[in-house]
C-alpha cells in the first residue's frame, strides 16, 4: 500500500492546488500575497468549523467547482490536508499528483476551484477551522470520488 509522504508548503509546490496567505503586517496594499478568491457564483459563507479527529487515511478526495476554498487553523495549530490538482472531467487524478502537505499554523491554504482534497487532518481529539466558501457549497457543489485504494498517512513522518 502507498503512503504519502509531506511535500514541503512552499507557495510554489502548492501552486497547482491553490494559494498560501502568509502573514503580512497591517496597512499594506491589496498585492499578489493576498487570496485571489472566486466567491461570485453565490452567498459568501465565512464560519467556523468544528471537526473531529478523523485517522490519517485518505479514501475519497472532494472539490468544489463553483469557488475557491480558504481554510486555516482557529486554534492556531499545524494541520494536514492532502491535495491533487483541478481537472475538467470527473477523472481520478494521477497517483503521483497526489500530495500531503502539512499546514503552518498562522497560515491560510486557499484552494482553486475544483482542486481535488482531502482534509484538514490533525492529531487532536478535535479542531477548530475558519472556512470561506459559498453559502451552498456543501449542498449543490460538491463532488466526491471514491480512491482505489486508501493512502496512509503519519503526522510524524520518520
Amino acid at each position: 500500500m502507498h503512503q504519502l509522504r509531506p511535500t514541503d508548503p512552499s507557495p510554489e509546490a502548492i501552486a497547482p492546488y491553490g494559494q498560501l496567505v502568509l502573514p503580512m503586517p497591517n496597512g499594506v496594499d491589496f498585492g499578489p500575497g493576498d487570496a485571489e478568491l472566486q466567491l461570485d457564483q453565490g452567498k459568501p459563507r465565512f464560519w467556523l468549523m468544528a471537526l473531529e479527529h478523523r485517522e490519517p487515511r485518505v479514501e475519497r478526495l472532494g472539490r468544489h467547482s463553483r469557488c475557491s476554498q480558504c481554510l486555516a487553523s482557529a486554534d492556531a495549530k499545524p494541520w494536514w490536508i492532502v491535495l491533487a490538482p483541478p481537472q475538467p472531467e470527473l477523472t481520478q487524478p494521477e497517483p503521483e499528483l497526489v500530495r500531503l502537505f502539512r499546514i503552518p499554523a498562522g497560515v491560510i491554504l486557499k484552494l482553486h476551484p475544483s482542486s481535488w482534497h482531502a482534509g484538514p487532518y490533525f492529531p487532536e481529539a478535535q479542531a477548530l477551522f475558519f472556512n470561506l466558501e459559498l453559502a451552498d457549497t456543501n449542498s449543490s457543489d460538491f463532488t466526491e470520488l471514491e480512491l482505489p485504494q486508501p493512502l496512509p498517512f503519519s503526522f510524524n513522518p520518520e
